[in-house]
């Protein structure tokens, strides 16, 4: 059975729209932690049900960022642990790829 037309879009769309407030969220919530969800959905370009449909609450949401962040660390370990520079510049590497997260 094929997929009906559209629904491959929508999918990209779902995942292109997560994204964008997962960025949002963080780029917001750094600047002012008090940010509300109706304010994060207005600044990712989306209505508050598409915000709502990825994240039912604030808790989710700040779950989602915190798995990103666990996810981010855990690469820089990696590329770290896969490093073959003296130990003082492996460290340097690792402590700027923390940085972000």
């Amino acid at each position: 059975m094929s997929q009906p037309v559209g629904r491959v879009p929508q999918r990209r769309n779902a995942r292109s729209n997560r994204a964008r407030i997962l960025a949002t969220a963080r780029q917001e919530l750094g600047r002012n932690p008090d940010t509300t969800l109706e304010e994060l959905a207005r600044a990712s370009g989306v209505v508050r049900r598409t915000l709502f449909g990825h994240f039912p609450g604030r808790a989710a949401l700040l779950e989602a960022l915190a798995e990103e962040a666990a996810e981010a660390l855990q690469a820089a370990a990696a590329a770290g642990a896969e490093a073959t520079d003296p130990a003082e510049r492996a460290l340097a590497r690792f402590s700027l790829s923390m940085w972000p997260v």
